[in-house]
Order: structure tokens, then sequence, then C-alpha cells
């Protein structure tokens, strides 16, 4: 039987979460198909550079017509890699019909941001530049409602959508029939071998002696890493929060949270690592005790995906996405993490009971052994060529 040939279209951003799935979904992928990557540009152009605009849009059509030939495309989706979804700046819809193959839609996040985009200049400059961006939006979506069709008709296009989120399979309930979305288990990552010993990880990172609680990814506002960090007070005092992974456009948020530390008291007890590489990555997870997931508006989140590959328990808020994941088997606990004693209260109850402890780490285990991204590459390659693989 012929393999099918697929070209994807990813972000290139690393390290970010999405980036990981990307890397990841692509290797797998590479048992079932042959795949031909494109890598999107990172930089974003605004509304008021009209001629650097067009030039992004010659060629985000000119990506779209290279899926010539191929037996489908695969698109990774958040609007940041399309250079948001501002009036006149967002390069999806001109992309998505100028795609010459079916196209299967992966889902990490909804629509931006659908204000207009910024304009400068003089009056008439000001003018010209509103002008165009209208003109772009109407004729690259073929609507005069432009904040209703991305809210209703972005994905249109495609063949089928995939998403780890019942959130977004909710939120895009008008793009296509039923049968064409598909809510998927969030895949476990496969991590490398760890490159520190237990007792090389608490000389590196100063947690001798700790009971370990983490917080994996960038400390943006979305992750609710400051209900963590007001939680800590109220655990006792060998309990740690190890903050991995970091980001310069967090620079505000990690400074809140340092300082948020130092006012409640617990700085010493709140550590961040910064980047590591992946095999301190993995050696920290594996000498944690838990992992947190605080999340106010998470809808896919990698993290978890890492965490639950090396069988951590997880104290989480309750949201779509987590909901879901405990509903497939991962071993989730969930709390009021709005409340900081509630939320020290779960986290307790996961340190001091062996027995729940060992309960939730023999579901993330076998979550981990039962959706892995091999599972993933294969449904998406079977909707490509529809016939199961």
């Amino acid at each position: 039987m012929t393999r099918p040939r697929l070209i994807s279209y990813t972000s290139g951003l690393c390290p970010c979460g999405v980036a990981a799935y990307q890397h990841n979904l692509a290797e797998a992928l590479a048992e079932f198909a042959d795949v031909t990557t494109v890598r999107l540009p990172a930089a974003r152009t605004f509304g008021q550079h009209l001629a650097a605009l067009r030039g992004r849009r010659r060629e985000a059509v000119a990506f779209a017509r290279r899926s010539a030939g191929f037996d489908g495309a695969l698109i990774d989706y958040t609007d940041t890699f399309w250079n948001g979804s501002r009036l006149g700046e967002n390069l999806f819809p001109l992309f998505a019909k100028s795609l010459a193959v079916p196209a299967v839609v992966v889902l990490h996040e909804d629509h931006g941001r659908t204000d207009p985009a910024e304009v400068v200049g003089s009056f008439p400059a000001k003018v010209v530049q509103r002008l165009t961006h209208k003109f772009y939006a109407g004729r690259d979506t073929g609507a005069a409602d432009y904040a209703g069709y991305l809210r209703t008709r972005l994905f249109s296009f495609a063949a089928h959508l995939v998403t780890h989120s019942p959130t977004l399979v909710a939120a895009r309930a008008h793009d296509l029939p039923a049968d064409r979305v598909h809510l998927l288990p969030t895949p476990a990552y496969p991590l490398p071998e760890e490159t520190l010993s237990p007792r090389e990880v608490d000389a590196k990172y100063g947690l001798a002696g700790k009971r370990v609680l983490t917080l994996l990814g960038f400390p943006q506002p979305s992750k609710g890493y400051d209900l963590a960090v007001a939680a800590l007070p109220h655990l006792p005092a060998d309990v740690v929060l190890v903050q991995i992974g970091d980001a310069p456009r967090c620079a505000d948020t990690v400074a809140e949270l340092v300082a948020q530390a130092a006012g409640l008291g617990v700085a010493g007890r709140f550590v961040r690592t910064g980047a590591v590489p992946a095999g301190d990555l993995h050696a920290l997870l594996l000498r944690a005790d838990l992992g947190l997931a605080p999340f106010r508006t998470v809808h896919q989140s990698s993290s978890l995906g890492h965490q639950l590959a090396v069988g951590l328990p997880v104290v989480a808020a309750r949201t779509g996405s987590v909901e879901a994941l405990e509903a497939d088997g991962a071993g989730v606990l969930f709390a009021d993490v709005a409340d900081p004693a509630a939320f020290a209260a779960a986290v307790l109850a996961v340190l001091t009971d062996a027995g729940l402890r060992d309960r939730l780490r023999a579901r993330s285990r076998d979550y981990a052994r039962r959706h892995s991204f091999r599972m993933t590459a294969a449904r998406v390659v079977s909707l490509v060529t529809g016939r199961p693989v």
C-alpha cells in the first residue's frame, strides 16, 4: 500500500508547548506517512506596516500552494502563529482558501483578539491603513461580520478538526458537522533518559530534604501559578514549589510571582529553574512528589502531558481540558485552587496519604501507556486517508 504524503505546517517556535507537540507528532507521523514540514515565520507583522503585511500575505499564499501534490495538509493552529486574529493582520483565512489539498487542523487554542489593528501616522495615513485592513479581511473571509466569521466559520474549510479540549469542541460547534470534529485524549510526552540522579538533582536545584511540587511551563497568567504560590504558606516548611520553564515575554509575571512569594514569607521555598535541558526535566519530574495545574484558561497543556508521562499525581483546577484528562483515566485530584487553604489541603492529602498517592500514580502511568503520540498520529493519518492505519 502506498504511504500517504502529508505536508505539515508548524510554528517553528521552540521552546513552547505547541512546538513540543508539533515535534513529537511529526516524529510519530513518520511511522505512517511521508511528511514534509513547512516552518512558518515566528515574527509578527503589525497592521501599520502595510508593505511588510503585503509581503507576508504573498508568503502565506506561497506556503499554501506548496500543498499541491500531497494527499493532505496538517495544520497546528494557534492565532499567534498566523500573525494574530486582528482585523487585516490575520493571515490564516487567506492561507486556508489557498490550500490545494484537504486539511486536518489540530486546534490548540481559539482565535484571539478581533479588534482593529493599530494604526499610526497622520490622519490620511490612518485612514488608508484602516481601509486596507477592512479590504483584506473582507476579501479573505467573504464576510461583512469579521468577528462573527472568526467565531463560527474560521475552520469551515477543514476536512477535519482535531482538539484535545472539550471546551474548544463546544466553541467551534458552528464550523463543521459534529462527525468532522474529533476530541482526542492529550498524549503523554516522551522524555529522554534523565541526566541526573536524584542526589544530583537535589544538589543542582537545592532540593535536598524537600517534598517537591512542580509547576511546568511558561509562567503566564492563564496558568494560575500565583494561586500555587498563595497556597505555599499553608503547607509544611519542607514543601517547596519548583517552577520549571521560562520565556522573555513572561518577565513581568515572573517578577510578580517572586514578589508575591517574598511578601508571603516563602521566597526560599519558591524555586525557579528557568529553562532546563530535556534530561534535567525528566530527572526533576521523577524527583517530584506531585504536579500542580491551577490553570485558569488553558485548553491543552503539554506540561500535563510531560508530568503524566512519568506517573506524577496532579492536583488541579477544574477546567474542561483537565476534567477530560481525569475522565480518560489520568491521576488527577481536583481542588478549589482559588482558596489557598483548600488548595493546600488537597496537596497535603496527596503528600501524606500513601494509598491515595499510589492510586493517582498508577492512574497516571496507565494513562501514559494508553495515550501516546503514536496513537494521535495514527488517528490523524486515518482522517487524511479515510482508512484505518
